[in-house]
């Protein structure tokens, strides 16, 4: 009778634990986001070296036209704040700091599969081109939906939207 009354209080234990969890339990979680290059290539910005020279000279501008009108003192201390915020924005670690899982990371294109639901979870472009998703397919029982912390800066992924070098893009997967 022990034996039996084990066996019959683990499978109420299980069943309980299968009625809890029936999200985990509906199907693979998540869904695919397909992306391919971009065919139009962007506006050619400065290079770290040349915004450093654009910050030198307007540096050196500031301090010609502050001394000429008699503030010395102001010229120097404006001239090397320009010139040292000029120079450290031109510079990697003023970039912002993401831990990102998911990621573009095949130049021609390729999928991402996206094994998780119910959370918004970024995609970086870890690509040298700018890569435009071409299709999200969330697996069977799945729906994407808008990810609420989806911004101008990091833009909710759908399809058509190109994601730039070294910026990523939010989706989110959740049941149906």
């Amino acid at each position: 009778m022990r034996k039996h009354s084990k066996l019959i209080s683990g499978s109420g234990l299980l069943f309980l634990f299968m009625a809890v969890c029936q999200d985990a339990l509906a199907g693979t979680p998540g869904g695919t986001v397909s992306y391919a290059p971009y065919a139009a290539q962007g506006i050619p910005t400065l290079s770290e070296g040349m915004t450093m020279v654009l910050a030198l000279l307007m540096s050196v501008t500031v301090f010609r036209v502050l001394r000429n009108k008699g503030g010395r003192p102001l010229a120097v201390l404006v001239a090397g704040a320009l010139l040292i915020l000029g120079m450290a924005s031109s510079t990697e670690w003023m970039g912002r700091a993401l831990a990102i899982g998911f990621q573009f990371n095949v130049e021609s294109g390729g999928t991402v599969n996206v094994l998780v639901n119910n959370i918004d979870i970024s995609i970086a472009n870890q690509t040298t081109k700018p890569q435009q998703i071409t299709a999200i397919t969330p697996y069977p029982g799945q729906v994407a939906v808008a990810p609420p912390s989806a911004t101008p800066i990091m833009p909710r992924c759908e399809v058509t939207t190109v994601v730039a070098p070294s910026a990523s893009c939010v989706v989110r997967f959740a049941l149906d």
